[in-house]
């Protein structure tokens, strides 16, 4: 299809696709991180809304008179594909989270590395999961929810046709609480374990003093913890392949509400 040939509706149809395409890949997982360079989104961006544009229904009715007055409207479908973005990242960021509290327990709280995606210091438990989490989603075909995603959004909610509304709000708020949900599933068998060993730590240093009780459990923890970690994959990796899977029910409950 040659963007040169299109007509006014057409070609305004083009933008408005490739806007809330655009917006989907700034910020999934994966693709939506600052390490994947801006030209390769901008090129998915192009490529996926030359592909669907001929499956999306145009409607005159989209026909803009100037680009002033299309400026919010453009807004309002990037904000959809943020939306789309913002719910896998949430999960995620969970998942992260249950290994930022697992690194703390064993007294990495200081010990950071630099996210390859954000670009930011992060926890190396919390960072171990979320990469242990990605391959999961790869290998559970994860990326296919945002492509079927993509042509779903269009099927309930057509260019210009999204109502935001306050309900889609409480919606990403109660996706948001399940964050520390998340967390407290994937966390609590190691988070458990650990709690128990600082108690019974506790209790070894006010009935013998004399032991210094830093120099024992700074080793101790670590080395529980890491056991712990490599004896409980299994259920993290079942735990995390059931949230992972949600994600596609979650991204629908949401575009539901964002319809008109």
């Amino acid at each position: 299809m040659n963007i040169l040939h299109l007509s006014s509706i057409e070609l305004q149809s083009f933008l408005l696709i490739l806007i809330r395409v655009a917006g989907i890949f700034s910020g999934i997982p994966l693709l939506g991180g600052k390490n994947v360079p801006r030209q390769v989104k901008a090129g998915l961006a192009l490529l996926v809304t030359f592909i669907i544009l001929p499956m999306v229904k145009s409607d005159e009715q989209i026909l803009i008179p100037d680009i002033f007055s299309m400026l919010p409207l453009l807004a309002g479908e990037f904000m959809i594909g943020l939306i789309i973005g913002l719910i896998g990242k949430l999960v995620f960021a969970g998942i992260e989270l249950a290994g930022e509290q697992i690194g703390f327990q064993m007294g990495f709280g200081v010990v950071t590395l630099i996210d390859p995606q954000s670009e930011v210091h992060v926890p190396i438990i919390g960072q171990f999961y979320g990469l242990l989490a990605l391959l999961i989603f790869l290998g559970i075909d994860g990326h296919y929810y945002f492509i079927s995603a993509i042509m779903k959004s269009f099927q309930l909610i057509p260019p210009l046709r999204a109502h935001i509304s306050p309900s889609i709000y409480e919606y990403l708020m109660g996706l948001a609480n399940g964050i520390f949900i998340i967390a407290l599933k994937l966390g609590l068998p190691v988070s458990a374990v650990l709690l128990i060993t600082n108690i019974i730590l506790g209790f070894i240093s006010k009935v013998i003093p004399q032991i210094n009780i830093y120099m024992v459990s700074v080793p101790l923890l670590i080395g529980i913890g890491l056991l712990l970690i490599g004896l409980s994959l299994p259920l993290f990796a079942m735990l995390a392949r059931r949230i992972l899977s949600g994600m596609e029910g979650d991204i629908i409950g949401a575009l539901k509400l964002l319809r008109a």
